[in-house]
This record gives structure tokens, C-alpha cells and sequence, in this order.
């Protein structure tokens, strides 16, 4: 449709009109359309005003498109005549044809409520309704938030009259059925919201819209350094509830990235310092990082959806590949065990995967390469003094411990834990979580893998989720191998 303007006239002074549905159809030659209206409830005037476009459609499924074409102008002309601007307040103003029949036939299309809930905000919204099966009224908020301000990137914010409320309240109810019971909500709050982003827009304030997927800005409203302190302060001490703190991590993000690129190369434990980050040691840490991560890196897999095709392809590679005596015997063992041994598949990856010389006077030995990526241990009070003892060991060469995973492998239970500091330890539900979360982490604190096990990560990286960082990753010939025959 072409973007031509014309001049309509703004309706101010809101008075019902008298005419019926029936004169309406009668004026357009659409009577035999009359017993349909009445079938569907639709012969009360109000109601026939909500005509959407897909109702269209379907009243005049068996129709001529010439009836359809008069069905939609009759809508307009309803909606048109709904109101009788008084002589004294006659205004005109200037806007599209598109803006002129979302005013008269709100399409729920133009919403993009699907894409919406793509984007980051849209995401946790999503989580949050999966976890509780209704929404809080902050996300409720959000939600309302988002809408409104897609809507003023699609058209004109006077046109965002109060049917678009019932359409969005409609199209939220098919993917929140929860929300059923708040239409009285959204129909007070949405023009509040909008009220209140004219008086934004009218001051010169810049609005981010939500939906541009490959912009990380673009998830989330510009926020001031002040609110973002403010939001930083709280996070020192405060805990509940989840959504407060998801909430208050996400309006800070800018702020943190430049933190953690200025901590960058140093002891990254300086990030949950009590003048820092300390909510990094909390259990919600590793779903914050995740926040982090999905901002960071527009990524479509992750280790969960690959290592299932991952374990097949490996075991069928490294049975003719494989040198090391040991290996072949854990290969062997895996196999017999039905392939469900994650512990033994992850060191059998590692034997495929040698860094060779790390540093001028050390290459690391097999065993060094596996704990580098999956330190197994027998208790937990064996972590400390395993962590100490390879830290000493690591300080020899004068490298450092670095993130890792970290699997108490006792007869009753395993425990998996992602390890980023000796105080901040995470635990997670099994190995892929514990990987997945050292991996997110040491990219989002910018946190160098272990040296003696980085071809193991920089693997899981490029395989898994499908990243790569042309100027930080290294070349390893064992990863490009292990790639091709992938």
C-alpha cells in the first residue's frame, strides 16, 4: 500500500450515533449479509464496530469481493460515524493511509505479538508465565509497555483508540490465557502508557524500540546512569523476589558490561566483591549470566540441542582416531555402558582434543587436559584440597585456575558444580548445565578458559554454539580436525 497521506478528520467530542447495523448495510447494498450479523451476535452496533479484518474474511467467505470490499467500508463508516465532533473542536491532522485503517479496523497483525516475545524481554516473560502459569503485574506492565511502543513505530499514537485495547488484550489472552480475567487492567492501562510515551516523544526522549532482534539495545529502554546505580545499589543486598532481581539485573546491563571489560585479564573474583556484584555468588547467579549471555551472543543452539548427535559422531571418530592406550580403553567402556557415561565421554573428548605445548616448558599431560574441563572429584570435602592442589601445580607454569567443572563422583549421587572462584562455586542439575554455565560465564566475565584445556572449550564454543571470535580464539589443528569430520 502506498504511503500517500491524506486528511481525516479527528472525532473530539464523543457522542453515540442512532443508526442501526441494518441501515448501515442497507446503505451499502449488504442486506443478505443481515441473518449472518444476527447468527454471530453481531447486529448490536458496538459490537459490529470490532470488526477485524479475519472476521471480514470469514462473513464473506462465500461472497463476491466486491461484497467484502463494501463489507470493510461499512465498518469504516461505522467507526467513523461512532463519534460526532462538535462545530468548535473540528481539528485536522495529517497521517497515512495505513495509520487512517488501523483508526477504523484495528488489524491484531500489525501487533507482532510473536516477534515481540522473541526478543529478550519477550523471552523472559515467557519463562516467567511457563514457571507460574500467570503473570506478576511487573511483567504484566512489560508486556503492555512493549506493545505500546511497537504500535507507535507502526502508526500514529492518536490513532491507538480504545478498540485497540480489547484487540490487544485479545491477542495477549490467546498467548497468556491467564489474562483473561484482567481486560478492565488493560483497558486503564494502555492509555495510560500511551499518555505517557506522547509526553516522551513530545519532550525529545529517544525510545529503543523492542523489536530488532539483532540489536542488543534495542531489547530493553534506554535507562540513566543514575537509574542504573540506583538498580546496581540494590542488587548488593536485595534477593527476593526472583522477578525484582532478573528485573533490576536487566536495567543495568551497559553498566556492567563496561565493568567486566575493565576486569578483563585480572582475577575475576573482583566481580562479586560486596562493592561490586555480589548477586554472583547467589544460587540466581547462573540464570543472570545466562541474561547476559543471550544479549551478548545471538545464538540459535547451545550444548543441550548438539551433544545428543555429538556423542554418535565422536565415539564413530575416535575409534580410528585415538592413540592413547587409556583413551581407547574409556571409548571401550563407554560403549559397553551404552553411551550414557557423560563423565567418561567428556574425557575421551579431551584425548582428541590436546592443546600440545601451552607454554615454552610445559605441555600438559592428558590427565591435566581432562581436569582443565572436568575436574572430578570423590567427596565434596576433596573439593578444596583438589582445587588447592591444582592450583599449586598450575602456579608452577605460571598459569592460573580457571573456570571449570567440577563433578563430585561419589557412589550415592553425583554432584555437578560450575566453578568460577573458590567462594563462588554454582551447582547445577547435571554436566551439560555445569558446561553450559562455565562456558556463558567465562565468556560473559571475559575470563580466559584454562590454558591446558582451552582446544576442549574453544570446541564445545564453536560446535556447540555455533561462536566464533575471530581475534580471541585460537587456531588448534585437533579442534579444525575434529570440526571436518564433524
Amino acid at each position: 500500500m502506498q504511503q500517500e497521506e491524506e486528511i481525516y478528520e479527528v472525532q473530539l467530542d464523543e457522542t453515540p450515533m442512532q443508526g442501526t447495523v441494518a441501515e448501515f448495510l442497507k446503505l451499502y447494498n449488504l442486506t443478505f449479509l443481515f441473518d449472518a450479523i444476527v447468527e454471530n451476535d453481531l447486529n448490536d452496533i458496538g459490537t459490529f464496530a470490532f470488526l477485524l479484518e479475519e472476521d471480514i474474511k470469514e462473513l464473506t467467505k462465500e461472497c463476491t469481493l466486491g461484497a467484502r470490499i463494501r463489507l470493510r467500508k461499512c465498518v469504516q463508516k461505522v467507526n467513523a460515524n461512532l463519534t460526532e465532533p462538535s462545530a468548535a473542536h473540528k481539528e485536522h491532522y495529517k497521517t497515512s493511509k495505513v495509520c487512517f485503517e488501523n483508526v477504523l479496523i484495528p488489524n491484531p497483525s500489525i501487533l507482532e505479538l510473536d516477534r515481540l516475545l522473541e526478543t529478550v524481554h519477550g523471552k523472559m516473560i515467557l519463562q516467567f508465565y511457563h514457571a507460574h502459569q500467570s503473570l506478576n503485574k511487573l511483567h504484566r506492565m512489560k508486556l503492555i509497555k512493549m506493545i505500546v511502543e511497537h504500535l507507535a513505530a507502526r502508526m500514529e499514537l492518536k490513532a491507538l483508540k480504545s478498540q485497540w485495547s480489547r484487540v490487544i488484550h485479545e491477542e495477549v489472552v490467546n498467548k497468556f490465557p491467564s489474562e483473561l480475567k484482567y481486560l478492565e487492567y488493560y483497558m486503564a492501562k494502555i492509555p495510560s502508557v500511551k499518555y505517557n510515551l506522547q509526553k516522551r516523544i513530545k519532550t525529545g526522549e529517544h525510545v529503543i524500540l523492542a523489536i530488532q532482534p539483532s540489536s542488543e539495545d534495542a531489547h530493553c529502554l534506554e535507562h540513566t546512569e543514575i537509574e542504573m546505580e540506583e538498580a546496581k545499589e540494590w542488587l548488593k543486598y536485595g534477593r527476593f523476589p526472583t522477578e525484582e532481581v532478573v528485573s533490576r539485573w536487566k536495567l543495568c546491563h551497559s553498566l556492567r558490561r563496561k565493568e567486566f571489560t575493565t576486569i578483563s585479564g585480572k582475577e575475576i573474583s573482583q566481580l562479586w566483591t560486596e562493592h561490586m556484584w555480589p548477586i554472583l555468588v547467589q544460587p540466581i547467579a547462573l540464570e543472570l549470566i545466562s541474561y547476559d549471555f543471550g544479549v551478548g551472543y545471538q545464538t540459535n543452539t547451545d550444548i543441550f540441542k548438539k551433544w545428543p548427535t555429538l556423542i554418535n559422531k565422536v565415539c564413530e571418530y575416535a575409534g580410528k582416531a585415538l592413540r592413547n592406550i587409556r583413551h581407547r580403553n574409556m571409548l571401550r567402556e563407554f560403549e559397553v555402558q551404552g553411551k550414557e557415561n557423560m563423565i567418561l565421554f567428556s574425557h575421551i573428548l579431551c584425548g582428541l582434543l590436546h592443546p600440545g605445548l601451552v607454554k615454552a616448558n610445559y605441555k600438559p599431560s592428558f590427565r591435566d587436559v581432562e581436569r582443565g574441563f572436568v575436574h572430578v572429584v570423590l567427596t565434596h570435602n576433596d573439593i578444596e584440597t583438589s582445587v588447592q592442589k591444582y592450583r599449586s601445580e598450575m602456579g608452577q607454569h605460571g598459569l592460573r585456575v580457571q573456570p571449570h567443572v567440577i563433578v563430585v563422583a561419589n557412589e550415592v549421587k553425583k554432584h555437578y558444580f560450575a566453578y568460577f572462584e573458590t567462594n563462588n562455586l554454582q551447582t547445577t542439575n547435571c554436566l551439560l548445565s555445569a558446561i553450559d554455565a562455565v562456558l556463558k560465564g567465562c565468556m560473559i566475565f571475559n575470563a580466559a578458559y584454562p590454558a591446558e584445556s582451552r582446544s576442549v572449550w574453544t570446541f564445545i564454543q564453536q560446535y556447540c554454539y555455533g561462536i566464533k571470535i575471530a581475534n580471541c580464539d585460537r587456531n588448534y589443528q585437533c579442534v579444525k580436525t575434529l570440526l571436518s569430520e564433524l
